[in-house]
């Protein structure tokens, strides 16, 4: 849009703003409520019902989208929004007014006297009022049980009164994963993340290490959507996914995302739930171990969101569609509603190209572009054969119905211009070709969003571009390329569209540079709130601008790579000869500013790779670079829970068949991991004596860091064998298997190191400790090691183990224990365990089958 068409948008937007404030309370309330700390406690609406227009406009948007009006019957209503549709993509629109009888309950709702439809997948339901105040919706617009699968679809501008059969009252339930967003929402309610009924049943991990661990049956386990400049009158409502000892927890939402909205409270535990710029009664910070004076929590509280540019959206005022284009806001708490020169531009939907995907090609709609036009996005399957190029500063591109744009050919599906700073995108997805071993085989194009033209190309603080629900599946060497200082991204699924394998092969996995990279930012300043992504070849993320700040990002990675033998890291799934895999975040040695608030890695290696990763984050160790509250952990499959060949140690599920591999150091080489079966950082190195066909390895130089069920790594010790009992006294180790040669005396070998141990045992006033498990004394000594600091009601000095006999099934410490017990519960945390960071192995997992125990909480990087 040329300069001169923009002053008079915001002419246009004063003239509306002055009508507002005489016709909306709402608008007044909101003005003098966004920051202030009692805004939690005033209505959000007014008690005046919403007015609905005069007269019905007619529909400028094409036939994927469907505007009601409060005249309509809810039969009719609820007909249309659970209808097919080809394509999938829809947007419905709600007129002001109110839709619903208020005064049904869930036990008298039906579909004849409430709105009550499950919002459709790929497809959006907003209201079009300036406020969400302005269409009221008495029923159920939620979402039940979707699982782990990615649903691309979302709530926007609208008021609800939750009236869900089924349901508890005043309660809507919203469980669903990732593309899920709401904004601009009032529910006059409690929002349910999760899909009742919950079940609980035993553990499948070592929070508790019994033998015959099952695993919770449910399904009903989502993987986090995003709340944005919302209003929840009620609680947010997670599930308890907090495993205790032999119980795992129940069946819930692993981690949502809550920004610049207002909450009545929230209840439940996940693995890391994140409230940014929040008001209301919003719960602290409590991300971590449970200690002697606090239980475990999963919850982070950033108190302002630091950098916050709201998505576009379509109203009707005055006869007339306009596109409601939000400023950038700093350091902002609760939700904000307003419209007006002071909040952003109204602009009349005469200065946008209205495109057509069955009739639009990338050569009409970049020629609209050109021109200065904005553009809209009528709902449907674009298929560009180039990409769609943006070439002038403070263009919007907006899309309706949650549109896809998808690149016929290997080239980029949409590029931003250096020259074009202050561009709007939202609202539809960016797509990719996927690599098909026989159809194609590339040349992959370079990246599929481009953000700038040249690395630190010029960006502005006070309009930067900003992308809101732009998600994008590419089989592109890297997926987004943000060149540009200054941008903003808010929500998107960013995704390999290669990670079900799709032919890949020891042979052409390395050979093809598709999906090699997620994003990769060169600029500086950029910000990235809310952020899912997956399942790339190599570097998820990669970071070379300074300023950057990440608040929530949830990762997972590649699902099937491809192995020459089971049990083998793949040679060519290494960033060098010292590291194995990939880290999903690589923060450049170069930059000296850098924040990451909230992220959630998971492995789910399923193809049966028995791969690992040497660091989930590097980055350089300098006083403004750093890293919060981290959350790593597995994705299983299915298991055996009768031990065998592939269990930890005694005592423990078989995990062969099933998700292999995981994360030895969360970051850099702090020691904190994630891996199965449970090995955590290789940390022990020592020499020792092997004889041929003896599993029993003498004259070990030092025990430090070596536990029952550490896997030894030496010349002639083969893959995966592990300690199964450790003498201290006579300095032998025993083996799972013996050596492959004659033997060697004298010869170097490492060990998995221990984590976090939890156990039962008597003391005797000694320093003799006898381990006293339940299912035999060897299954106690998972984790112990010498060095391992040990904790328990009358062990409180900091005591250490000095010596180990797992086959006797006695510890010694550094010091006597202060009394006598039986049955004692103690834990134990390995060398360099530190429980203000670590929280390895501990009873506070997320869900039975998103397995975790890697975290650390509230890392920050300082000289050293």
């Amino acid at each position: 849009m040329s300069q001169q068409r923009r002053a008079l948008s915001v002419l246009t937007s004063r003239l509306v703003r002055i009508t507002f404030a005489g016709a909306s309370v709402a608008s007044v309330f909101l003005v003098l409520g966004v920051t202030s700390a009692s805004a939690a406690t005033r209505p959000a609406c007014s008690s005046v019902p919403p007015k609905a227009p005069t007269t019905d406009p007619s529909n400028p948007f094409g036939p994927n989208v469907t505007i009601f009006d409060a005249s309509e019957s809810v039969s009719t209503i609820n007909a249309a929004l659970s209808a097919s549709y080809t394509p999938s993509n829809h947007e419905f629109f709600f007129l002001p007014g109110t839709y619903g009888d208020a005064s049904a309950t869930p036990a008298t709702a039906t579909t004849s006297n409430t709105i009550d439809a499950q919002v459709p997948s790929g497809s959006v339901v907003a209201g079009l009022g300036t406020s969400p105040c302005d269409v009221v919706i008495n029923g159920n617009l939620g979402i039940y049980n979707d699982s782990l699968a990615i649903r691309p679809s979302q709530l926007e501008n609208l008021t609800i009164n939750p009236i869900e059969s089924g349901d508890p009252a005043d309660t809507m339930t919203w469980s669903t994963s990732q593309e899920a967003t709401w904004r601009r929402v009032n529910l006059l309610g409690n929002l349910l993340e999760a899909a009742l009924p919950y079940t609980t049943g035993l553990c499948l991990n070592p929070c508790a290490p019994f033998p015959g661990s099952g695993i919770n049956g449910s399904g009903a386990v989502e993987n986090g959507f995003e709340v944005a400049n919302s209003n929840i009158t009620g609680d947010v409502i997670d599930t308890n996914g907090q495993n205790t000892a032999g119980v795992s927890g129940q069946d819930g939402n692993s981690d949502p995302y809550i920004q610049g909205s207002n909450i009545g409270g929230a209840q439940g535990f996940g693995s890391d739930t994140m409230f940014a710029g929040d008001t209301g009664s919003v719960p602290a910070t409590n991300f971590g171990p449970a200690t002697d004076s606090s239980p475990a929590g999963s919850n982070v509280n950033v108190k302002f969101l630091p950098e916050v540019r709201e998505s576009p959206f379509v109203y009707y005022w005055n006869d007339q569609f306009y596109v409601f284009d939000p400023k950038v806001q700093f350091d902002r708490r609760g939700y904000d509603w307003r419209l007006g020169r002071f909040a952003g531009t109204s602009l009349p939907l005469s200065d946008f190209y209205l495109a057509n995907s069955t009739t639009d090609t990338a050569a009409t709609i970049n020629a609209a572009l050109a021109t200065g036009e904005d553009l809209l996005l009528e709902p449907g399957a674009y298929s560009v054969s180039a990409p769609l190029t943006v070439p002038n500063a403070n263009q919007v591109i907006l899309g309706l119905g949650e549109a896809t744009v998808t690149a016929t050919t290997n080239t980029p599906t949409i590029v931003v211009n250096d020259a074009a700073t202050g561009t709007i995108l939202a609202g539809f997805d960016a797509n990719g070709m996927a690599f098909n071993a026989t159809t194609n085989t590339g040349p992959y194009a370079a990246e599929q969003i481009e953000i700038g033209n040249t690395p630190n190309a010029t960006g502005s603080l006070t309009d930067p571009t900003t992308l809101s629900d732009v998600s994008t599946i590419s089989n592109s060497t890297t997926d987004e390329l943000i060149n540009q200082n200054d941008v903003l991204l808010n929500q998107a699924e960013i995704q390999s569209n290669n990670n079900s394998g799709n032919g890949y092969t020891t042979t052409n996995w390395p050979a093809e540079s598709s999906s090699d990279y997620g994003v990769i930012v060169n600029g500086n300043d950029v910000t990235l709130e809310g952020i899912w992504l997956e399942h790339f070849k190599m570097t998820e993320a990669t970071w070379n601008g300074n300023g950057g700040q990440v608040i929530f990002l949830e990762n997972e990675l590649p699902l099937t790579i491809p192995y020459s033998a089971a049990g083998v890291q793949p040679s060519f799934w290494m960033e060098n000869s010292s590291f194995d895999g990939y880290p999903s975040l690589a923060v450049s040695q170069s930059v000296t500013s850098f924040t990451l608030t909230g992220m959630q890695s998971w492995s789910r290696f399923s193809s049966g790779c028995d791969c690992l990763v040497t660091s989930l984050i590097t980055a350089p160790v300098k006083r403004h670079v750093s890293i919060n509250d981290i959350f790593s952990g597995q994705i299983l499959g299915s298991v055996s829970l009768s031990g065998g060949s592939a269990a930890v140690g005694p005592g423990f599920p078989d995990f062969s068949g099933a998700i292999q591999g995981g994360v030895l150091n969360l970051i850099n080489t702090d020691g904190v991991s994630s891996y199965v079966p449970y090995h955590p950082a290789m940390s022990a190195s020592f020499t020792a004596t092997t004889s041929s066909g003896s599993t029993t390895v003498t004259n070990v130089s030092s025990f430090t860091g070596i536990t029952v069920g550490s896997v030894v790594t030496a010349a002639d010790i083969t893959f995966d064998t592990t300690v199964t009992a450790i003498n201290t006294t006579a300095d032998t180790l025993t083996l799972s298997a013996p050596p492959t040669g004659s033997g060697n005396t004298g010869e170097a070998m490492t060990a998995s190191g221990p984590g976090y141990d939890s156990f039962v045992a008597t003391t005797n006033g000694t320093t003799t400790v006898t381990v006293t498990a339940p299912f035999g004394p060897a299954s106690g000594f998972e984790g112990l090691a010498v060095g391992s600091t040990v904790s328990a009601p009358d062990i409180t000095g900091g005591q250490t183990v000095t010596g180990i006999n797992s086959a006797a099934g006695t510890l010694t410490l550094s010091a006597p224990a202060s009394g006598s017990n039986t049955s004692e519960a103690m834990t134990s945390n390995g060398p360099g365990y530190n429980s203000a960071l670590a929280w390895i192995g501990s009873s506070a997992y997320p869900q039975s089958d998103l397995y975790g125990h890697g975290v650390t909480n509230r890392i920050a990087h300082f000289p050293s």
